[in-house]
């Protein structure tokens, strides 16, 4: 499944992404045992919430210049310290964003 977000750089443009098992049901964080879930651009990454199987992110905040990026969304929990990429290039939820320059 292919995602497009548009964002706006140094904005509020939260996006909340649900997330299924491999079973197509609701995929629980707090069940995974997830510790932080990073979304990542561009070298970038900043911290998102969770409630469940939903994940909130905002890309406006990595500051990047204005473009298309693929993102990720990035699972830490105790059997990940390092990070598993969950959602990015190659994989079942592919993120493509778009940033954007804010109008002042």
């Amino acid at each position: 499944m292919a995602i497009s977000i548009n964002a706006f750089i140094d904005r509020d443009s939260t996006e909340v992404i649900a997330f299924n098992d491999d079973a197509g049901q609701p995929f629980d964080f707090d069940t995974a045992g997830a510790s932080k879930i990073e979304g990542v651009a561009g070298g970038r990454s900043v911290e998102c919430t969770w409630s469940g199987d939903k994940v909130s992110v905002n890309y406006g905040a990595l500051l990047l210049q204005p473009g298309i990026y693929m993102a990720q969304i990035v699972l830490f929990s105790a059997d990940y310290p390092k990070g598993k990429v969950i959602a990015g290039p190659g994989l079942p939820v592919e993120i493509e964003l778009t940033l954007h320059r804010s109008a002042s």
